[in-house]
């Protein structure tokens, strides 16, 4: 194929992917960590602080809220949320108290989330490209345009694109740097690699992955000290990215607990006393950074949070096999059949080992990390594993042979159609092994339902023109979301009731924030509308 044939289709592609996520970006209202992260990052711009949402390091945030310069919303500086850096207080004293434009604020938030997409789709269709050729590239391309998963990340202001695009391309200009081992590729890998640890924690796990590269393509010393020259410029770019602030430990140290742990592991009572004049006293670099890992890294990050799986409820824990499962259920039969095949053919179409450990090591790392994790939170918790897995498999479009060619084109068409049938409700998007988005709530549990589809129940009420309705949906913003949509209502109670009653499918699997089994009697009844998959809504004319 010629190149300016592949460049107009790499065009399409990028095109429809654009069409799906507006469409969702138009239609949702906001989701719970925008919730978070939008106030946040505009905070980070006006006032120099980070200290607002210290879970996460800045970028993203950074970049999802540079248009919001632009709108110059209201800050609520001299509330008390603003200056307890109370984030959830804050959110709704910024969204919807102090402003009345929430949704230009959030659509305003996901377009550098979209440009970032669109980017990582361009790079997703070189690398294959480079590695396996023109329709390798364009395949990869393809894969990435329709997979629900990306596309229910491209379009709302959170950290998992964000971390997902800077992790990729790091991994793209270290593959660079192993061919050319120049200057100029080993600077680009480290200032990317330092952006990616500073937009996700999780972006940290680029240094072991390099380290993996080290021992299994190349154990030079030479090799090596590229490495460490690589994390260097990346924890340079991280000051950067922190305004090079520097503040004593003491401020990030959440729990004194821990404070006294850290100087009990000390010998004796003089370096003792000279670490913690060190704490106490002398400003360091990347103080909130450390903030961060401290938060992911306490007791009650590593314990988890609640998880179902396959009709199994966890409070704490998780699955061993969450990850894996949500993989089988939650992406298209089609790309696991790719996948598949790719295993199968692997000797016959594989390029030389160095370019299959690149790409495989980071799908490794993210799942077995997050496997053995308590924190079964979704699918979007492994998206940097993504942009490799379509890379990895794109070269079975060299597979020869009719037959062959017959079936990945079958399966291409199939994997595409999964894909528009659900826009603009990809996040609720489960494959037919799941019984489809109507059932597979019920195998699996990814926070799928974020109250994306607020908007959506205005839009049921005003035009079947309901007076009263019930709600039980989960959110500590949900009341003040309804306020600015207009939608009065009763909160459902856990006791049969009767009515019009719109419940959300996290209230459904698991009752947040009520007596467990509380709305376990609904379950009797169907609903007569599922508003985006998400919501469901009944009409119960008889209670028990």
């Amino acid at each position: 194929m010629k190149n300016r044939n592949a460049n107009y289709i790499v065009g399409i592609l990028l095109g429809i992917l654009s069409l799906q996520v507006l469409f969702f970006m138009n239609v949702s209202s906001i989701t719970a960590d925008e919730t978070m992260w939008i106030p946040a990052g505009y905070t980070y711009w006006k006032t120099g602080e980070f200290g607002m949402n210290p879970t996460h390091p800045p970028l993203t945030a950074l970049i999802e809220t540079a248009p919001l310069l632009f709108l110059n919303p209201t800050l609520p500086t001299e509330e008390e949320s603003f200056k307890k850096l109370n984030i959830e207080h804050f959110g709704i004293d910024f969204l919807y108290r102090y402003n009345n434009n929430l949704d230009q604020i959030v659509f305003f938030s996901r377009i550098p989330v979209l440009i970032l997409s669109l980017i990582l789709g361009y790079f997703v269709y070189s690398w294959a490209r480079k590695l396996y050729g023109i329709n390798a590239g364009l395949f990869a391309l393809f894969l990435y345009s329709f997979n629900p998963t990306v596309i229910s990340q491209s379009g709302i202001a959170i950290t998992d694109l964000g971390v997902s695009f800077f992790v990729f391309i790091s991994a793209y200009f270290f593959w660079n740097f192993l061919s050319k081992r120049d200057l100029s590729s080993l600077v680009k890998t480290g200032i990317l690699t330092g952006c990616a640890m500073i937009s996700k924690v999780s972006g940290i796990f680029l240094i072991p992955i390099y380290l993996i590269y080290y021992l299994t393509i190349n154990r030079s010393r030479k090799f090596l000290y590229s490495i460490l020259g690589i994390t260097g410029i990346a924890f340079l770019t991280m000051n950067a990215g922190y305004w090079f602030q520097f503040q004593p430990l003491s401020e990030v140290i959440l729990n004194p607990v821990r404070y006294q742990g850290l100087l009990n592991l000390l010998p004796d009572n003089e370096i003792r006393n000279f670490a913690a004049f060190v704490i106490d006293r002398v400003p360091l670099p990347l103080t909130n950074y450390l903030k961060g890992i401290f938060i992911q890294t306490g007791p009650d990050a590593l314990r988890g949070d609640y998880a179902y799986l396959l009709g199994e409820h966890r409070n704490f824990g998780g699955f061993r096999h969450y990850y894996i499962v949500g993989f089988l259920l939650k992406e298209p039969v089609s790309l696991i059949l790719f996948l598949i095949i790719s295993l199968i053919y692997f000797k016959k179409i594989s390029s030389n080992k160095t370019n299959e450990v690149i790409l495989l090591v980071p799908i490794l790392v993210w799942f077995i990390f997050f496997s053995f994790n308590h924190l079964n939170a979704g699918m979007r918790h492994v998206l940097p594993a993504y942009p490799f897995i379509f890379v990895f498999l794109s070269k079975i479009v060299n597979l020869k042979g009719e037959r062959i060619m017959s079936i990945l084109i079958i399966l291409g068409i199939i994997y595409s159609g999964s894909s528009l049938a659900i826009t603009p409700n990809h996040h609720m998007y489960f494959n037919e092994l799941a019984g489809g988005p109507n059932n597979g709530y019920k195998y699996f549990y990814g926070f799928e339902d974020i109250g994306q589809n607020m908007k959506g129940l205005k839009k049921y009420i005003d035009e079947n023109e309901i007076q009263e309705i019930k709600l039980a949906k989960a959110g500590y913003w949900i009341p003040f979301e309804a306020q600015y949509r207009g939608i009065e209502y009763q909160k459902l109670q856990c006791e049969p009731s009767t009515g019009i009653i719109a419940i959300g499918v996290d209230k459904l699997i698991y009752a947040k924030g009520d007596p467990p089994g509380c709305y376990e009697w609904i379950k009797e009844h169907e609903p007569i509308e599922k508003i985006g998959y998400s919501i469901f809504i009944y009409n119960i004319t008889k209670a028990g």
